[in-house]
């Protein structure tokens, strides 16, 4: 797994109050008479039947594309330009993703306590139950599969030449690149800004559609250190600049994005915290946000810039729940969740973009 700096100190994350877990634990005796007494919960959240879709309202989706906006004006609609769409499996589609999300999104404060319920004080791959898996798609692996490095990708024959693909984080390891440029015709960018530029050595073979560039992807665009920390024992610190998607796809005068993978213990919360949900349809319209999503998403770190202490748990079963709802909002649903069995705190996320702004 790559390892990569912050941008610059992050403030300080604050751990779940003691009023918010007592609050939490009274909450838990009051959820399960809530059980008891309605049948609410049936078992686990995967494959809960109330989040099945309803037909009619699915026909209703797919017939209403537009979601909100003026007519004339940029608007959310059912995001038909995602090329990934094709590899959804048989009975789904993006409408019915957005049928399942808003589901979702209704029943938020039930999934929360029933989260807390089953996994609160363990450590183990419960606590990601929240992200449900709301388009399954046909995919490939970017290795074998269920490897620590291996990526799930939803689709990757349906790209055309053309297609632009962003990998976050290297280390000087170049297996993603290699396999996604035999899987693909798309031109391939990696960004990583730890150490000096000639620690990074791209292999000659994928360089007709490949370019590194020593820079980060960040929350917040911050220039070179003037002084950078010196290498410890290969823990390299950050010596390039750090920058933002949009700021990055300026500078590449890029207009889409089909595929971002990131690896970044941890880092990927502040990043996808800074992006625009869906009803700022201004922000939201000013960055071309990808089309699929490959990431791995830790709710445990060592790395010091996000949690003083290394090595505990810095994100709970709310904060998952909230990522998960900012994600939805965003208009990104999971196609596929592959648990790391070597890291309890880790999970593969495979996400498709479902809604997006349309000028």
């Amino acid at each position: 797994m790559t390892v990569i700096s912050s941008p610059q100190p992050l403030p300080p994350v604050q751990s779940p109050s003691k009023a918010r877990s007592k609050l939490m634990f009274y909450g838990r005796f009051i959820f399960v008479s809530t059980i008891f007494l309605t049948g609410f919960y049936s078992g686990s959240l995967r494959g809960n039947p109330q989040f099945q879709p309803n037909n009619m309202l699915l026909a209703d989706c797919n017939q209403k594309q537009t979601i909100w906006g003026k007519a004339g004006a940029p608007s959310v609609q059912i995001c038909n330009q995602n090329p990934y769409q094709k590899s959804l499996l048989p009975g789904n589609t993006l409408a019915s993703a957005e049928y399942k999300a808003q589901k979702w999104l209704a029943n938020k404060t039930n999934v929360r306590d029933a989260m807390y319920w089953n996994s609160y004080g363990k450590y183990t791959h419960d606590k990601f139950d929240a992200f449900d898996v709301m388009a399954p798609c046909s995919f490939k692996c970017t290795g074998e599969c269920r490897e620590d490095t291996s990526k799930i990708v939803c689709g990757a024959e349906t790209l055309q030449p053309g297609c632009i693909i962003y990998s976050i984080g290297s280390n000087n390891n170049w297996v993603f690149e290699e396999k996604i440029y035999d899987m693909t015709p798309c031109e391939i960018h990696t960004f990583d800004c730890t150490g000096p530029t000639y620690r990074f050595q791209p292999p000659a073979r994928i360089s007709d559609r490949h370019r590194f560039h020593h820079i980060c992807l960040a929350a917040e665009s911050v220039p070179p250190p003037e002084h950078p920390e010196p290498d410890v024992s290969g823990d390299y610190g950050v010596v390039g600049a750090m920058k933002t998607l949009q700021s990055i796809q300026k500078q590449l005068n890029h207009t889409r994005l089909d595929l971002l993978k990131l690896d970044i213990e941890g880092f990927e919360w502040p990043i996808f915290e800074s992006w625009p949900e869906l009803d700022n349809l201004e922000a939201s319209s000013k960055v071309a946000l990808p089309m699929q999503i490959l990431m791995e998403v830790h709710y445990r770190t060592a790395m010091h810039e996000l949690w003083p202490e290394k090595g505990v748990i810095f994100k709970d079963e709310v904060d998952i729940v909230e990522f998960q709802a900012h994600l939805l909002r965003m208009g990104y649903v999971v196609a596929h969740r592959d648990d790391n069995m070597e890291c309890p705190h880790c999970t593969e996320l495979t996400l498709l973009r479902h809604k997006c702004v349309v000028a």
